[in-house]
């Protein structure tokens, strides 16, 4: 019984990850390096230190440049896949602490 409550609540929570976020009010300041498309929920999440080098559109493959209306779609991509290695990592060391008999 404890068994299945505890794969029961990891289930859940690990659903739980790949469900939309709650977006609240976020400032224009915080949210520039997205323009406001999927992913721009929180701050710059890889800021430089020093010169002109930011995060703020960070492109280096080109991509916006050679197909603009794909990239939300290349944001959306790029966070499902992330979600799913995270989610990939816990599967691959959970079973290093935890064995089912």
């Amino acid at each position: 019984m404890m068994k299945t409550a505890a794969v029961l609540a990891a289930i859940i929570g690990s659903a739980a990850a790949f469900a939309p976020a709650q977006t609240g009010k976020v400032s224009a300041g915080l949210n520039a390096f997205a323009d406001g498309m999927v992913g721009g929920e929180g701050p710059e999440p890889m800021p430089f230190v020093g010169g002109s080098r930011t995060s703020k559109n960070f492109d280096p493959c080109g991509f916006a440049e050679r197909a603009p209306e794909w990239l939300p779609w290349f944001r959306e991509a790029e966070l499902k896949h992330g979600r799913a290695a995270m989610l990939a990592t816990v599967g691959f060391v959970v079973p290093e602490f935890v064995r089912i008999p």
